[in-house]
C-alpha cells in the first residue's frame, strides 16, 4: 500500500515536474528545444523567441476557414501593438488519449478542434503534447516494481476560444492502488489562435522575477481566506516551474498550484486581478491577453 506523498519526496517532486515542463516539452516536439528538463527555464527561453515570431507572422498561418482581422492594443508608450484575431475554432469530437505499459494505465480526455488550417492541426497537436509529457512523467514512477497498478484519469476543458488564444486546463488524477487518495497535476496549454505558437509565463512579462514577487502575497492572502497560510513556501518562489500553470479570463491571470505545492493536498487557483497585472505586463501579452473593452 502506497501513502499518500509527501511534497519533498521524490515521486512528489516528479509530479510538481509534470506540469512545469509542458511548455518545454511542447516546443521539443516541435523541433523548439531539447527535451533536456534540467535546462528547462533557458529551453523554454530559447523557445520563446521562436514563439514570438510566429506571433508577429500570425496572419500568415491564420485557418484557411476563418476570415481575420487586425486587432490592436495601446502599450504603455501608446504604440499600439497588432493583433490577428480569427474566427473561434470549431469544436471536433473528444479524442481519448489512453494506454498500458505494465501496471500503469492512462485514460485522458481531450478536446479536438476541426477545420483545414494549418493552425488547427497545430493547437490539437500542442493539447495531446501536453497531456503526453504528464503521462510519460506519470509513467517512470512505477520504477523498478513496473507492475504495480497504477492510473491516470482526466478530462480536459477548454477555457478560451475568443479567436486570440485558445486555452486548455488539463487537470488529471494520479493514484496508486491502495493509497489513501489521488495525487493531482494540471496541465494549462495556451495558444496563439492564428498560428498554433505557444504562449508560455517567460512571454508575459516585462520582468518575470519581479512581477511574480508582487503576486505571491496576492495569492498567500486569498489563500488564507481559504483557511491556509503558505506564506514562506518555496512554492511561491519566484521561478517558472511554480507558476507555469497559468490562464487568462476577464478577470485576470489565474494560476494553479500543483498538488502539495503549497503544502497541502489539492490544487488551489487563485487569480490575480487585470489591475494588478497589466503594468508588468508586455505589450504584446496585454494585446493577446487582457480584455479588449
Amino acid at each position: 500500500m502506497r501513502s499518500p506523498l509527501p511534497l519533498g519526496s521524490a515521486t512528489a517532486r516528479a509530479l510538481l515536474a509534470a506540469g512545469s515542463v509542458t511548455s518545454v516539452l511542447l516546443l521539443a516536439a516541435c523541433g523548439g528545444g531539447a527535451t533536456d528538463t534540467a535546462g528547462a527555464s533557458s529551453t523554454a527561453s530559447t523557445g520563446a523567441s521562436a514563439a514570438a515570431t510566429e506571433t508577429a507572422t500570425a496572419s500568415a498561418s491564420a485557418p484557411a476557414h476563418a476570415t481575420s482581422k487586425p486587432s490592436s492594443s495601446s502599450s504603455a508608450s501608446g504604440k499600439a501593438v497588432p493583433v490577428t484575431v480569427v474566427k473561434p475554432f470549431t469544436r471536433g469530437p473528444d479524442k481519448h488519449l489512453s494506454g498500458s505499459e505494465g501496471g500503469f494505465s492512462w485514460d485522458i480526455t481531450l478536446p479536438t478542434f476541426t477545420g483545414s488550417g494549418a493552425a488547427v492541426a497545430e493547437v490539437n497537436r500542442r493539447v495531446e503534447a501536453s497531456a503526453q509529457s504528464a503521462v510519460t512523467a506519470s509513467k517512470t514512477q512505477n520504477g523498478d516494481d513496473p507492475e504495480s497498478k497504477h492510473t491516470l484519469d482526466g478530462e480536459a476543458a477548454v477555457t478560451t476560444n475568443d479567436g486570440r488564444t485558445v486555452q486548455i486546463e488539463i487537470p488529471m488524477s494520479d493514484f496508486y492502488e491502495g493509497a489513501a487518495h489521488p495525487t493531482n497535476v494540471d496541465n494549462t496549454v495556451v495558444l496563439v489562435a492564428a498560428s498554433g505558437a505557444p504562449v508560455t509565463l517567460e512571454h508575459l512579462f516585462k520582468n518575470q522575477k519581479e512581477a511574480l514577487t508582487a503576486f505571491a502575497p496576492l495569492v498567500i492572502e486569498q489563500a488564507k481566506a481559504d483557511g491556509y497560510d503558505p506564506s514562506g513556501s518555496d512554492g511561491l518562489a519566484p521561478t517558472t516551474a511554480n507558476w507555469s500553470a497559468w490562464q487568462s479570463d476577464d478577470k485576470g491571470l489565474t494560476f494553479t498550484f500543483q498538488d502539495y505545492q503549497l503544502g497541502m493536498h489539492g490544487m488551489p487557483s487563485y487569480t490575480i486581478p487585470w489591475s494588478t497585472v497589466t503594468p508588468y505586463l508586455l505589450p504584446s501579452a496585454q494585446a493577446l491577453l487582457a480584455p479588449t473593452s
